[in-house]
Parts: C-alpha cells; sequence; structure tokens
C-alpha cells in the first residue's frame, strides 16, 4: 500500500518534479535549441514539454534518467510532431 503523503509532502514533490523537468528542459535545448552551437534545430521550450509528455506516455518500458537516451528520445518525438505538422498543413 502506497503511504499517504502530507500536503508539504506532496508541495515538495511537485516542486522537485518541477525542477526536474526545467532542468532536463534546459539540457535538451542547450542541445537543439535556437542558441545551440552543437545541434541547432530551433527546438522551443514548447516543444520540449510537449514531446516529454508523449515519451512519458508512451515509453513506460524505459524509465527516465533525464540522460542522453531521454534526450535524443525527446529529439526524435520533436521532429516527428513537426513533420505530422507539416503533413497537415
Amino acid at each position: 500500500m502506497i503511504a499517504r503523503k502530507t500536503p508539504e509532502e506532496l508541495a515538495k514533490i511537485g516542486t522537485e518534479l518541477g525542477t526536474m523537468i526545467g532542468e532536463f528542459t534546459n539540457y535538451c535545448l542547450d542541445f537543439y535549441g535556437p542558441d545551440s552551437d552543437l545541434y541547432p534545430m530551433g527546438m522551443h521550450r514548447d516543444e520540449v514539454i510537449k514531446a516529454l509528455a508523449v515519451r512519458m506516455t508512451t515509453r513506460k518500458d524505459l524509465e527516465f534518467e533525464g540522460d542522453t537516451v531521454d534526450r535524443e528520445i525527446i529529439r526524435d518525438i520533436v521532429l516527428d510532431m513537426r513533420s505530422a505538422t507539416r503533413e497537415t498543413t
């Protein structure tokens, strides 16, 4: 059985999750963002966040580590989303 959490514990979890998402988003943008010297794809924060939601719901078989593997999965999801958008316009 999952232990019940106090409001303070839930708030701490929410803060930690928000921090983790922010740090991972920045990590992705360092590689693929509009100011990147590595792989400039013009990726934007909203694209990373949408792709992260897709990754977390479609790749439950792979634990999220916030590492290179996750970054590349996010890149591929963003490319797929962009391709799908072009196909429908």
